[in-house]
């Protein structure tokens, strides 16, 4: 899927992958996991292309990023955070019950 904001963004200037950015205090995708911090709320929705918001019995269904949301009846979320890169496909099976997702 094209991305055309890649070519407007830049890491810092003192960015390294395994490392962060030590000027802006921010460390690498991992040490956040490894410090237990846990995604509460998403605030979003990837609303270009077809698809890519449905609806199944356990509610609604879209793709932020690299994360799945399942939104609720009662606006719960659950967060889905496997994908390694942005999610680009949904379908849903014709029960409702089953979604499947590919980056």
């Amino acid at each position: 899927a094209e991305q055309p904001w890649r070519a407007a963004a830049y890491p810092p200037s003192d960015w390294n992958p395994a490392a962060g950015s030590r000027r802006l205090g921010y460390g690498p995708a991992d040490a956040r996991q490894e410090a237990g911090l846990e995604v509460a709320r998403v605030w979003g929705f990837r609303g270009e292309g077809r698809g890519n918001l449905v609806a199944t019995r356990a509610g609604l269904v879209y793709p932020v990023g690299r994360m799945c949301v399942v939104l609720g009846g009662s606006g719960g979320q659950r967060v889905l955070l496997e994908h390694a890169g942005p999610v680009a496909a949904l379908a849903v099976h014709p029960g409702g019950t089953l979604v499947a997702t590919g980056d």
